[in-house]
């Protein structure tokens, strides 16, 4: 508990430092107006509170959207560097079946 002599600190310097430590880069892009109109209705829809702010997003977006690719990629060569499987399509369905059913108890049982 604090007493009238005593002062709390303010967020302000703090975030002061922490802005100061992540200075923007600048980047000037060209945009068709099709394109450029498109980016201000999503501004002014209040989507997002700058054109900035838009592309920043959709940077974010491609690379969470690079990784889970790179995942995807990663396990195509895991799978054919596996060899060809000696169970057929159906059993191997029918096995994901059961492991799906057997984590889905398993949750429920653990909310329980």
């Amino acid at each position: 508990m604090t007493t009238p002599d005593h002062k709390q600190p303010t967020i302000l310097p703090i975030l002061a430092q922490f802005c100061t430590r992540i200075a923007m880069a600048q980047m000037n892009i060209s945009l068709p107006a099709k394109l450029k109109s498109y980016v201000e209705s999503r501004v002014s829809e209040g989507s997002y509170a700058s054109s900035s702010d838009y592309v920043r997003d959709l940077v974010r977006r491609d690379q969470e959207y690079e990784i889970k690719r790179d995942r995807l990629h990663a396990a195509i060569e895991e799978g054919r560097a596996s060899g060809i499987s000696e169970q057929s399509v159906e059993d191997i369905i029918a096995d994901m079946k059961k492991q799906i059913r057997k984590e889905a108890n398993a949750k429920r049982k653990g909310a329980d």
